[in-house]
């Protein structure tokens, strides 16, 4: 490793038994494809105060990897779906005339609005493939890029593969069985909760289904192995850089074949900058690996002020010609971790500042499309920001290249997941690692496969900066808590061997002693405050936690956090970026960007605060005359829904201002092809999960037909208003032929349905162990973080014994409260006060007196719970043991 950091000193630092140094991280690396669309967001253009860095466009087409070499192509329309488990389905002869006609991606959920219930079970699809007399010789494979999150595979009525985990891409061969002409792929996806399966516990929803691309693949008996190309960087500096290129390559044929493997390094511009050759033989069935090294002078360097990106292009060739093909990105840059002065990027310091970023989309919910993902980014670049953590998965492939392309720094996160107040098995709120010892094998491997499998998916992406093993798994069973810590230790070490360039983060490492096991430490909530300068790389995984309908108040979301940039500390990251589906349900509206991709208030404050972008004239109340529709994608490359346009309706006044009216308006496609998730067309309501909020909506429209679309936006006593959207590419539209997308309505609460979080909570949960606290002050050693460890032998401690002080907790979301217990160090009787408030601004006084134990009936609403002390006997600590609250979520 090498490297400056701005004050000259090389990067490294004293090694550890794993070859690690905690204090210091330092790394060169690699990466970058290219791709992104002009992303609307709802918000209109402010006026810039000083100069502004303009933020691009997206590329004009997303996601196809075309090589002349390789024939690739993407699968996701025409299929036939079901819910349900109809066993026979995998039979080429079974009847699915009756299945719903759907393109993919697609969830199980679909439409899907926020609700807090989502449909638990399973779904199968079926699709004809036709496999081109050409490939007849060709090694024939499917490459998902995911399925939540059991999937099984059946071609031709065999079973020919299967894959359990719900984040990461998989290959699976089926050239034994395929055969030119038409074929039948049937595969039955299950999202049941499965204890052995990561994550087992989280606060989103866990819709299945085949909800990113599917790719058809043909190639050469000599080819490049599935994601069998390793980029790294181990010199890189302003004057030169060496790439390193390891690349396996698989012979399935029958005799042995003289391999030559020919890097280029494709600049920005598009030219061949260096080039490397190396042969070598492989015998029949066998593999090799390739390492090459090229160098390149004076190289332009990754950053998100700048992010240049090359390509590394790969040409297999064998008998005589190119056989296989492959593009990866390249982005060049150093950094380092550090833990007294924060993080370095190419020699400078860099202040980390961004989101949590959770996948769905409104209506599609977990099934958006890649220019979904590139609109995401690009709207977290606009607001100023250069950093997001995928919360708490690995997200797509098309996500990373937006970042790469953007310049957006990633904590990329592993499914390894906790949830405050769990409860016994069977759904995603159990112990994040499992109680019963029959379940411990079997999840620890699922932890360490799909560990891996996202460090092959974006290992050669610059902008990760981190693998993050977990998210808060401290909600873990005491019983197995030690168990919890060992199993991140193995996968700290995995990481480690699968990608020594970057180093191990422990994601939500607020408790339990859980963020010394990694190499950079991220605290979420109160975490911020209870974690000074710890000695070792660290930053803010989460902070804010502000819930808010659109519009919002117009201020930033720092809450407690304190607003210095400490040395020690390397950056800060919003919880949340945008809006997300959750069980839990005001959680998921604590985004800065709503469900619908339309910036709440909070948004353009941080637009403004990090780029000078004064917010636009916000709607006021005034007379609805018509409505103003528009779209970021007038035209649609392609009909397999890698791209959608994003149509955003607002409601204007007969000057054309907006206004905060919010009457219904409907959406309908009048001719052409296409679909919203509800069908053809969907209507808005004020007060509903489909909604219209300040006099706006917005939706991701999709097709897959070409032909031009023609949308008429309506409201009663509104002036309307029609605009189009072309899609180009085959099948073509033929009005009164192509069959039209039928009706979807939305149903809150899909049946058949498995998801009980209610009916399986069969004892009493204490819902504040563990979660975020504060306190009006707290002495050396005894913070209030004490107050609710479950731990009655610890405790909070005022500074001093004045009257008044207090202690509360962070419930998380909004809770039916029944019981507040507390425990407190001395032995006489306590004089204390139950405050309890929705937003940790407005009190309720629910109780008061000297009774430890107070029961609710009815119950009290409440997100915040805080004990106020007004009496303390002499001679006994001003302080609390234990806080502890009951009762269950407000679905």
């Amino acid at each position: 490793m090498s490297g400056q950091d701005g004050n000259g000193a090389t990067g490294g630092g004293r090694a550890r038994k794993n070859g690690m140094s905690r204090r210091c991280f330092a790394e060169l690396s690699v990466s970058a494809a290219a791709a992104c669309s002009l992303l609307a967001g709802g918000a209109q253009a402010g006026v810039p105060r000083g100069v502004v860095r303009e933020i691009p466009p997206m590329p004009e087409k997303l996601g196809r990897r075309e090589s002349q070499f390789r024939r690739r192509m993407c699968i996701n329309a025409d299929w036939r779906f079901a819910l349900g488990d109809h066993i026979p389905a995998g039979r080429p002869d079974y009847d699915d005339g009756r299945w719903q006609t759907i393109g993919l991606p697609h969830s199980f959920s679909l439409p899907y609005f926020r609700g807090t219930e989502f449909y638990v079970g399973v779904g199968w699809y079926r699709r004809v493939i036709d496999i081109p007399v050409d490939w007849k010789e060709k090694k024939i494979s499917l490459e998902f890029e995911a399925a939540f999150q059991q999937a099984e595979v059946y071609v031709n009525g065999v079973a020919v593969g299967a894959h359990t985990g719900g984040f990461t891409e998989f290959e699976i061969d089926i050239s034994g069985v395929a055969r030119t002409g038409k074929n039948i792929l049937a595969v039955r996806v299950n999202n049941v909760w499965n204890p052995e399966v990561a994550p087992r516990a989280g606060d989103h929803i866990f819709d299945g289904g085949l909800y990113r691309n599917v790719w058809l693949c043909a190639r050469d008996a000599l080819h490049i192995a599935y994601q069998g190309i390793r980029i790294s960087t181990p010199e890189v500096s302003p004057e030169s850089a060496t790439v390193k290129v390891e690349t396996r390559v698989t012979n399935a044929g029958t005799a042995a074949q003289k391999c030559t493997v020919v890097h280029n390094i494709i600049n920005p511009q598009g030219e061949s900058i260096a080039e490397i050759w190396n042969t070598q033989e492989i015998g029949p069935g066998g593999e090799r690996n390739f390492i090459d090294l090229l160098r390149m002078h004076r190289p332009l360097l990754w950053h998100p002020d700048h992010p240049h990106l090359y390509r590394v292009r790969t040409t297999v060739l064998g008998n005589g010609g190119p056989v296989d093909q492959e593009y990866s990105p390249l982005g060049l840059r150093w950094f380092r971790w550090t833990a007294e002065r924060g993080f370095f990027l190419n020699g400078k310091h860099l202040w980390i500042h961004g989101g949590n970023v959770h996948q769905d989309h409104a209506g599609w919910a977990s099934g958006a499309t890649d220019a979904g993902a590139w609109r995401d980014v690009r709207m977290v670049k606009e607001a100023g920001f250069n950093f997001i953590r995928t919360s708490h998965y690995p997200h797509s492939r098309a996500f990373m290249e937006a970042c790469d392309y953007y310049g957006i720094l990633v904590w990329s996160e592993m499914c390894f997941w906790g949830v405050g107040g769990f409860g016994p098995d069977g759904n995603w709120r159990a112990s994040a690692y499992p109680v019963e010892e029959s379940h411990r094998a079997g999840f620890e491997k699922s932890c360490l496969q799909q560990l891996g499998e996202m460090i092959g998916m974006h290992r050669n992406h610059p902008c990760i900066i981190a693998w993050s093993m977990c998210n808060e798994v401290f909600f873990t069973d005491f019983k197995v808590f030690g168990r919890m810590k060992n199993l991140l230790r193995t996968m700290v070490r995995r990481t480690h061997r699968l990608d020594p360039s970057r180093p191990a983060g422990i994601g939500g490492a607020q408790r339990g002693g859980v963020d010394r096991l990694g190499d950079v430490a991220g605290y979420n909530g109160d975490g911020a405050t209870l974690y000074i300068n710890p000695g070792f790389p660290n930053l803010v995984t989460e902070y804010g936690s502000v819930a808010a309908i659109r519009p919002g108040p117009y201020r930033n979301d720092f809450g407690s956090l304190q607003t210095t940039k400490f040395a020690w500390r390397s950056g800060i990251s919003i919880w949340c970026a945008f809006d997300y589906g959750t069980w839990v349900g005001i959680t998921g509206e604590m985004g800065i960007v709503d469900y619908y991709r339309l910036p709440k208030r909070a948004w353009h404050w941080y637009r403004e605060h990090n780029r000078r972008i004064s917010p636009p004239v916000w709607p006021q109340s005034g007379r609805a005359a018509r409505l103003h529709a528009a779209v970021d994608r007038e035209v649609i490359h392609g009909t397999d829904a890698i791209e959608d346009s994003h149509v955003i309706v607002r409601v204007l006044d007969k000057q054309g201002r907006p206004v905060s009216n919010s009457p219904s308006v409907t959406l309908r496609i009048e001719s052409g092809p296409g679909e919203f998730p509800t069908g053809r067309e969907i209507t808005f309501r004020p007060d509903a999960d489909i909604c219209i909020r300040d006099g706006a909506a917005a939706i991701e429209f999709r097709s897959y037909h070409a032909g031009e679309s023609i949308i008429r936006a309506t409201s009663p006593g509104l002036e309307p208003m029609t605009l189009r959207i072309t899609t180009t590419g085959e099948p073509v539209y033929i009005p009164g032929v192509t069959p039209e997308t039928a009706d979807r309505p939305y149903v809150r609460a899909p049946q058949p349905n498995q998801n009980t979080y209610r009916t399986r909570e069969s004892r009493r949960i204490d819902m504040a162990i563990n979660r975020p606290t504060t306190a009006s002050s707290s002495r050396n050693g005894h913070s209030s973080r004490l107050a609710n460890d479950g731990n009655p032998l610890t405790y909070w401690q005022a500074a001093n014994n004045e009257r008044g002080q207090w202690c509360q907790v962070d419930l998380e979301g909004d809770y039916s409260i029944t019981d507040v217990n507390a425990a407190f160090p001395g032995l006489g009787r306590y004089v204390f006060q139950i405050m309890v408030s929705t937003n940790g601004h407005h009190w309720q006084r629910v109780a008061q007196g000297r009774v430890d134990n107070h029961k609710f009936n009815p119950p009290v609403k409440g997100r915040y719970v805080r004990i106020v002390l007004l009496d303390i006997p002499p001679g006994d600590v001003c302080g609390i043991s234990e806080i502890q609250v009951f009762g269950h979520h407000l679905v």
